[in-house]
């Protein structure tokens, strides 16, 4: 706070206070100037004044009245009415609010240009011809079921040149038969349709071999994908079929998941053995009895020099009767599971394995998955419990899930693991060995 003083001819004396409020500096006016002080005018301080105060208050003293001085002040000083000064408690809750306000309006923006930039991967990602044909499809009544299915297997993160080609086939099919009866076809039927088209193109394989000729499975996959519980799972259905399984984890640089599957074995009796080395590895499956079920669980790959990867990707050429099975999580994006594939192609996989299908309601993964690797699905992989979370693949189940986003919706339950008898397919389908 800081004052300047200006007297004119004696009977007006004006001072000039500085103050942060104007309330502090009509008090301090009362106390210099006495009780009779006049306030001539008030003005936000000067850039140049401000160290001494926010305001500059000026007050007059003597016959302020009818003084010249007073009379002819300058027109550039108005007189004007003191502001209400806010509390203390009133400009700290102004403040919080005003801080929350930026905050919210920061995360808005923020959300925006991240939608935004998800809105422009998936364009780009996206084949616009699938769009253009479902906007074409929307003049023609009878397409309109087929353009609503084609959204669902969009919207289940299918890869829409996979939607483009199946949708197209299922309309030449609908048509075909509609020209056939005469009728136009409804929505259940592009629904049979479609689910006749989608399990006819998906081959599956859960056969374990023959009395003799009991393949060596080694699954391989990246961390954490869920590898040792389905070498486990794999060994429950094994037994549960009646084979005798052979447990082998091979872990170059690790034991974590060498003594979760030790101690399983010992749980199924089944033999069990870790090998650090893949020329030992090739001389186990080499000499296996044909009779065993023997599953390897591989380590996971994932770019480390010492993850046995080159030592893998050699097995298949010193082993005979050695199959490959890649374990995917199938909560991954389309994206994710096509470089995945890219990446183990090298190891020449025979079959799918999907783990974590609980964590996912959009099955369109899954399915382009198998058609970009053009493998066969073997068994999913619901979660730790032995062996129900353990089941073989249905490509018309494949299918349902695809258009409801949850495996828990199709009718017919979970298989049963103990009978080798052949799964139901959907009407006119082929399968395939």
């Amino acid at each position: 706070m800081g004052l300047l003083e200006a007297e004119g001819d004696g009977s007006v004396r004006l001072k000039s206070y500085f103050a942060d409020t104007i309330e502090a500096a009509m008090t301090l006016a009362a106390k210099e100037l006495g009780e009779d002080a006049l306030l001539v005018y008030s003005r936000e301080a000067s850039p140049e004044a401000k160290y001494l105060g926010g305001y500059e208050v000026v007050f007059g003293s003597g016959e302020a009245k009818s003084s010249p001085e007073i009379a002819a002040a300058p027109a550039a000083m108005p007189v004007v009415a003191p502001p209400v000064p806010a509390s203390s408690d009133q400009l700290g809750w102004a403040s919080t609010a005003l801080a929350e306000l930026k905050s919210e309006i920061g995360s808005l923006r923020r959300d925006v240009a991240a939608h935004r930039r998800r809105m422009e991967d998936f364009l780009r990602a996206s084949d616009r011809r699938a769009w253009r044909l479902l906007a074409d499809w929307g003049s023609e009544p009878e397409l309109l079921p087929g353009v609503a299915l084609a959204g669902r297997l969009l919207q289940s993160d299918m890869d829409p040149e996979h939607v483009l080609d199946v949708i197209e086939c299922v309309r030449d099919s609908v048509r075909a038969a509609g020209g056939a009866n005469g009728e136009r076809a409804d929505a259940e039927t592009w629904k049979h349709a479609l689910i006749e088209e989608l399990s006819s193109r998906r081959r599956t394989d859960v056969q374990l071999g023959q009395a003799g000729r009991r393949p060596a499975v080694v699954l391989i996959g990246p961390p954490g994908c869920g590898r040792t519980t389905a070498a486990m799972q794999l060994a429950a259905h094994a037994t549960g079929r009646g084979l005798e399984p052979r447990l082998i984890a091979f872990e170059p640089g690790r034991l974590t998941a060498a003594q979760a599957l030790r101690s399983y074995a010992a749980v199924l009796s089944a033999p069990f053995e870790l090998v650090r080395r893949g020329d030992h590895l090739a001389g186990l499956l080499a000499a296996r009895d044909a009779d065993t079920l023997t599953i390897v669980d591989g380590p996971g790959i994932g770019g480390s020099p010492d993850d046995g990867s080159a030592q893998l990707a050699a097995l298949g050429d010193r082993a005979a009767g050695v199959e490959t099975w890649l374990v995917l999580p199938a909560s991954l994006r389309a994206s994710d599971l096509q470089r995945l594939i890219e990446r183990f192609s090298r190891y020449r996989p025979a079959r799918l394995v999907f783990t974590r299908t609980t964590e996912t309601r959009h099955w369109g993964p899954v399915w382009s998955a198998a058609e970009w690797a053009g493998l066969p699905l073997a068994f999913f992989c619901d979660g730790p419990r032995i062996p129900e979370d353990w089941k073989a693949a249905r490509p018309e189940a494949i299918a349902g899930w695809l258009l409801t986003g949850d495996a828990a919706t199709m009718p017919g339950g979970s298989p049963d693991l103990g009978r080798d008898q052949p799964w139901p397919l959907a009407a006119g389908q082929v399968r395939q060995a």
